[in-house]
């Protein structure tokens, strides 16, 4: 069975009215993808790039600008806290916990801002 060509096929649903994507997926789930546990700050780092629209946008920023802190955090406590290294695994227990949480909200279609992260980042993309 052929394909209609790309102008006839119909676009993902968008429950929320976000927007169409670049990308071809449905903004929530790009936005929901920037915050996946391993590779999120790639997928950020591509949409920010890549994407026009500005629900996608801000939420692969904020990822971004948190994975930039959770690095330097986890610099951090691996150079003046690794003889606690039970709290450490508390600490990214309590991380991975907050970044599915974080997907959640962005699959939702919610502009969740993290508290002084997602401040900062409305303010640069003027929302």
């Amino acid at each position: 069975m052929e394909q209609p060509p790309p102008e006839q096929r119909p676009s993902p649903p968008d429950p929320y009215g976000l927007g169409p994507t670049s990308a071809g997926i449905s903004a929530h789930l790009a936005g929901a993808l920037c915050y996946a546990p391993f590779l999120g700050w790639l997928i950020s780092l591509l949409f920010l790039v890549m994407e026009k629209n500005r629900f996608v946008k801000f939420h692969a920023l904020q990822a971004l600008a948190l994975a930039i802190v959770l690095y330097v955090f986890s610099l951090f406590c691996f150079w003046f806290l690794w003889i606690m290294w039970p709290l450490m695994w508390l600490i990214s227990f309590a991380i991975f916990v907050a970044l599915i949480y974080l997907m959640v909200q962005a699959y939702n279609g919610k502009w969740f801002r993290i508290p002084v992260i997602g401040d900062f980042v409305a303010k640069q993309m003027g929302l």
